[in-house]
């Protein structure tokens, strides 16, 4: 159980004064709020913005709102920073702009890598018995496979290509393997160039 700055072991009891933020145009700093000298080490689902990201955001949340699908100059102003932006992101990855497809979130964009990487009805997703349930529950809903680990939490070697024998002796074919490089909650590490 973790302990809080306030020495209870409820990580949540201590909160920041809302009304403070009120009281003054400079944004709150950790030493206000109660957090100096804290380390968070819980970014499973969310993590502060760095600074640079926050400033590049800013102009989109107060001056450069348009919704991308309307037809007035707001909206237009939006297409250009979304396809800069998915262009600019292509660049980093090397692939086309068109290959970028922006989601809202994570389980979102791990049930269209793995429904879009099957190429036809009869495919089956694979995945390791350790994957984020964002993954885990998308292959069992279409009836996929799942491969066990060790008891390091890496994926079995072994199981893996007993279950991909398996579905090849069933005449069916594999269309997509997910395996997580790093484990979310234990940390384990996959060989990935391994599995490949």
């Amino acid at each position: 159980m973790l302990r809080s700055l306030d020495g209870s072991t409820d990580r949540h009891a201590q909160t920041v004064d809302p009304s403070r933020a009120q009281q003054s145009d400079q944004p709150l700093t950790r030493a206000d709020s109660g957090l100096e000298g804290f380390v968070d080490l819980d970014h499973a689902a969310t993590t502060r913005l760095r600074p640079e990201v926050a400033e590049a955001m800013e102009p989109f949340g107060s001056l450069r709102y348009g919704n991308p699908s309307g037809s007035h100059s707001l909206a237009r102003d939006a297409v250009r920073a979304v396809d800069e932006a998915r262009e600019q992101i292509a660049e980093v990855v090397g692939c086309r702009p068109s290959e970028v497809i922006f989601t809202s979130g994570g389980t979102e964009a791990d049930n269209h890598a793995i429904t879009g990487g099957l190429p036809a009805r009869s495919a089956q997703p694979v995945c390791s018995a350790v994957e984020h349930h964002a993954v885990l529950d998308v292959v069992h809903a279409l009836g996929g496979h799942t491969v066990g680990v060790n008891s390091g939490g890496q994926i079995d070697h072994a199981d893996l290509a007993a279950v991909l024998n398996r579905v090849a002796e069933s005449g069916a074919a594999v269309g997509v393997v997910s395996v997580m490089l790093a484990n979310n909650e234990v940390g384990s590490i996959n060989d990935l160039s391994a599995v490949a």
